[in-house]
């Protein structure tokens, strides 16, 4: 394995090893602003091959879902941006590979804990019970029809035990059995499953995606409370469409929403 030291403008002391087995390049950034930007910067730089990473034990802004702050403590959790080519995807197919990399992180946690009850929260954080244990944030590029370039951004609560009082939904691993955990296996778990669900969507497996990410899906079949567009509901969940967007019905009443549109209760 061939280790290099590299500076990148805005980004202190990039290291990055070159993967024999994936041809992959692993980049360690010890202090970023967050693994987004940073992995934006080196790709203004020079192209990567698929699957590279960029990992981080301090982010300085978090991103998350909706311009949302992803806070962690340093050195205690997997941060982490990932870099893909999905041109074999059409831009409309976009939620596809989202489902897809949900049901890689699922996948990862549920090699930790068998017997937790472990769900995916539209449209791709997951949840362990009532509590956010990880989020995903993609940012696509699309080139004409078809997807270009994919960077998929992972927090992953490990080994953090206390979280912000503005964050009392937040829970960790360790949070949930006590347990510590090297978050570098749980990293080379999660490029195992990213690998096998990319090849699922290349062969063209998505019935079977579907199903999956259904079954998986947080309150799915189960009454709650939602703000629907302003208004309070009482819905069900039956499933996601082609788009992404969540549906919810109640009796004769049915709501086709983006992720601005709902709120959960």
């Amino acid at each position: 394995m061939v280790c290099n030291v590299h500076v990148c403008i805005g980004v202190p002391l990039l290291r990055y090893e070159h993967s024999n087995e994936m041809k992959a390049e692993r980049i360690f950034v010890p202090e970023c602003s967050n693994t987004m930007e940073a992995m934006e910067q080196v790709l203004a730089k020079r192209p990567l091959p698929e699957g590279s990473f960029l990992l981080t034990e301090f982010q300085q802004g978090g991103e998350g879902q909706e311009g949302a702050v992803w806070e962690s403590e340093p050195g205690r959790n997997l941060l982490v941006t990932f870099v893909y080519y999905p041109s074999f995807l059409e831009a409309a197919a976009q939620f596809m590979f989202s489902k897809a990399v949900s049901l890689a992180v699922y996948d990862t946690l549920r090699a930790v804990l068998p017997e937790a009850s472990i769900r995916i929260k539209w449209p791709n954080d997951l949840f362990l019970g009532e509590h956010k244990v990880a989020g995903i944030l993609m940012r696509n590029q699309v080139s004409g029809e078809r997807m270009g370039r994919t960077l998929i951004g992972l927090g992953l609560n490990v080994n953090q035990e206390a979280f912000p009082d503005h964050l009392p939904g937040a829970i960790s691993l360790k949070g949930y059995d006590g347990r510590e955990r090297s978050t570098h296996t749980l990293l080379d778990h999660l490029r195992e499953m990213l690998d096998r669900y990319y090849d699922l969507l290349q062969v063209g497996e998505w019935d079977y995606l579907d199903e999956l990410y259904l079954q998986r899906l947080y309150r799915i079949g189960v009454r709650g409370g939602y703000v629907v567009r302003g208004e309070l509901v009482e819905a069900r969940i039956t499933g996601v469409d082609a788009f992404g967007r969540l549906l919810l019905e109640d009796g004769e009443r049915h709501w086709v929403c983006a992720m601005k549109e709902v709120v959960y209760l």
